[in-house]
Order: structure tokens, then C-alpha cells, then sequence
């Protein structure tokens, strides 16, 4: 009787799993179309446009939380995250009501997108979003070593760094090249799945550009070419935001 329990007891944990995610996905991208506006507004320092939009961010994870907080009881780690993205965005709103600058909300954001990618990575998750957050780590490294930079002020450690973490980024790139975009799986029209192919295609331009220029080792041209990583790829992470009611 106890080996004919086992295997029961696992379908059930595998069918309960897979619906649960199946379940998830759907409202992680509904989630993160209202972070993105989100994170991308406070970090250009909108401020009536952060407030709406952190807001409308909590009231979503209300939602989302009620639903999903207590699905995954033999994960440890599942509850804890949620503690975490509810913390993080407590703060934001806590920041966006004090009238505090709404950049720094922006820090307070940053991280849920982390928490939910490894939340997803552990249970096979696909989701074309964690690559680009993947990608954004070592991009923005990069990007940080030569911003504000010139050819005189560009350092051979700043070089080095790029140097060392250009590989990193073009293996964290592959994911996203590899990875299928579905418009209809992330809320996208058409017109959209297609301006973000077209970003992706000019991403994998400038990180060529960024190992050409290395290897002609000219400063000014790896200062240009390594902040030039920044901009496109911020245009396709925000592809998948709806900004519509902010007005932006």
C-alpha cells in the first residue's frame, strides 16, 4: 500500500506543479507590465507618473500575492521571495509618498525583478523577460566603467573590467537570441514582438562593435561602443511595460 501512496502522492505534487505554473506565468507578465512602467519612470525621475504607477504596482501585487503566495508549499525558498518583493515594494511606496526623489523607489524596485527570475529559474519557468534581466547585470558593468568617460579619463582597469566581463554579457545575450518571443504570451501587439526583434538585432550590432573595438584597444572608441550597449537594450526591456496610463 505504501509504494502505491508514493507514486500518487508524487503525480499529484507534478500536476499540482505544472498547473501552478502554467497559472503563474499568465499573471507574472500582467505583474511586470506594471513594474517595468514602474521601474523605468523612477528612474527617469517622473514623479506624479511613479506615483501612479508604484501604486498601481501594489495594488496588482495585492492580487498576485493572494493568489499565489501559499501555492507552492515544498518550495522553502517560495514565501520567503514573496516577503522580499512585499518588502521591496513597501518601501517604494513608503518613498513615492513621502515625497522623497521617486529615484530613489527605483532602487528600491530594482531587485524584484532578481527574486522573481531565480523564483522562475527553480521551477523551469520559461520566461523570455529573466533573460534580459540576466543580461542587464553585466551589461550595465560595462556600461558603468566608460560612462562619463574620454579617452584620457578611460583607465587600463577600467578596460580590464570591461574586458573580463564582455563574455559574460554575450553568453547572458545568447539566452535572449535563443529564447522564443510569443507576442500574445507577453500582452505584446505585433507591431511591438517586431520593434523588439529589430532592438535585439542592434544589440547583438553593438556588442560586436564593443569586441571590435577592444581589439583595436582605442580608448575613446571602447568608451563609445561600451556605453552604447545601454540605450536599445533599455528600449526592449520596456517594450514589455504598458505606459499607456501614465501618459508616457
Amino acid at each position: 500500500m505504501k509504494g502505491i501512496r508514493t507514486p500518487l502522492i508524487l503525480m499529484a505534487a507534478m500536476l499540482l506543479t505544472a498547473f501552478a505554473a502554467n497559472d503563474i506565468r499568465h499573471d507574472m507578465v500582467k505583474f511586470d507590465r506594471i513594474y517595468i512602467a514602474a521601474l523605468a519612470l523612477t528612474s527617469q525621475g517622473k514623479t506624479e507618473e511613479s506615483r501612479k504607477a508604484v501604486n498601481a504596482l501594489q495594488k496588482e501585487w495585492r492580487v498576485f500575492k493572494d493568489r499565489h503566495n501559499n501555492v507552492n508549499p515544498r518550495d522553502a525558498q517560495w514565501k520567503k521571495d514573496f516577503d522580499h518583493v512585499n518588502g521591496m515594494l513597501d518601501e517604494a511606496v513608503r518613498i513615492v509618498a513621502s515625497g522623497q526623489k521617486v529615484t530613489d523607489a527605483h532602487e528600491a524596485l530594482e531587485h524584484v525583478r532578481e527574486v522573481f527570475m531565480q523564483l522562475r529559474q527553480r521551477h523551469r519557468i520559461d520566461y523570455f523577460i529573466d533573460g534580459l534581466t540576466g543580461f542587464h547585470v553585466p551589461m550595465e558593468a560595462i556600461v558603468l566603467a566608460a560612462k562619463d568617460k574620454t579617452a584620457n579619463t578611460l583607465t587600463d582597469a577600467d578596460i580590464a573590467l570591461i574586458t573580463k566581463t564582455l563574455p559574460q554579457a554575450e553568453q547572458a545575450w545568447q539566452r535572449v537570441t535563443a529564447a522564443k518571443l510569443d507576442a500574445a504570451d507577453y500582452l505584446l501587439t505585433q507591431a511591438q514582438a517586431d520593434d523588439a526583434r529589430k532592438l535585439i538585432a542592434l544589440e547583438n550590432t553593438a556588442l560586436a562593435a564593443l569586441k571590435q573595438a577592444l581589439d583595436s584597444s582605442d580608448k575613446a572608441r571602447i568608451t563609445q561602443a561600451a556605453v552604447a550597449l545601454k540605450p536599445n537594450f533599455a528600449k526592449l526591456f520596456m517594450t514589455f511595460g504598458d505606459f499607456k496610463p501614465y501618459g508616457a
